[in-house]
């Protein structure tokens, strides 16, 4: 399995290039993920079904593979809310690219 990256408006930036990186990386750490998206405020409709980035993005629709053996999903969630966190704290115009985006693995 891998994760399916699609082309990412302005991937030539350091943002964009760092985005695809953390994305790799995070669906490599987490086998059991299989896929998320980053959501303005606007756009959850379910605030307990999301976790909050920071006060105007939101982590949500958060999907894992229920049979494996896993860390505990709030942990999980905390953990990949904190990476996107650090992107957006060194590259700013990451949160615009972050925005509104799905993130899934691609399963062969």
């Amino acid at each position: 399995m891998k994760s399916l990256l699609l082309p990412i408006a302005d991937s030539h930036s350091a943002s964009g290039v760092e985005l695809e990186a953390l994305v790799g990386k995070l669906f490599r750490y987490y086998p059991a993920l299989y896929g998320f998206s980053v959501q303005p405020t606007l756009a959850v409709s379910d605030h307990r079904n999301a976790f909050a980035v920071k006060d105007d993005l939101f982590l949500a629709h958060v999907e894992f593979n229920p049979w494996a053996d896993r860390e505990p999903p709030e942990q999980m969630l905390g953990y990949i809310a904190k990476a996107l966190l650090e992107l957006i704290d060194e590259c700013p115009d990451a949160d615009e690219l972050l925005r509104g985006r799905t993130f899934a693995r691609e399963l062969h």
